[in-house]
C-alpha cells in the first residue's frame, strides 16, 4: 500500500525567521533590513510538480486539510498562510497539530 506524503509549508510572506534569532533581542537592531517580504504562494510549485495542494489559514482548515491528504495515497502540500509577525506561535500550532500523526508513523516505523 502507498502511503501519503504531506508537505506543510509555513507562508509568513518571508525572512521572518529572524525575529526568533538573538538578534531580534538587540536594542536598535532594525529587523526590516533583514526581511525579505514578497506576495508568493506554493500553488504554483505544486502544480509544476503535479501534486495536490491546499492553503489554509487556520487550525481548523488544516487539520481538515491534513486529514483528506493522509487519506489520499498521493502527495500532497499544504501551505499555512501565518501572520507575518507571528510565525514562532504559527509554527508551535502546526506542530501540535503534526504531532500524533507523526507518533503514529513512527510507531510503525521499522527499527
Amino acid at each position: 500500500r502507498r502511503q501519503p506524503i504531506v508537505l506543510v509549508v509555513l507562508n509568513n510572506a518571508g525572512g521572518r525567521i529572524f525575529e526568533q534569532l538573538p538578534i531580534a533581542a538587540q536594542p536598535g537592531v532594525a529587523l526590516e533590513l533583514w526581511t525579505t517580504p514578497h506576495r508568493l504562494q506554493f500553488e504554483a510549485a505544486a502544480a509544476l510538480y503535479g501534486i495536490e495542494y491546499a492553503e489554509v489559514r487556520g487550525r481548523a482548515e488544516l487539520r481538515a486539510a491534513l486529514a483528506a491528504a493522509y487519506a489520499d495515497a498521493r502527495v500532497t502540500l499544504v501551505e499555512v498562510t501565518v501572520a507575518p509577525d507571528n510565525v514562532a506561535r504559527s509554527q508551535d500550532a502546526v506542530s501540535a497539530d503534526l504531532a500524533p500523526r507523526w507518533a503514529e508513523l513512527l510507531a510503525g516505523a521499522p527499527v
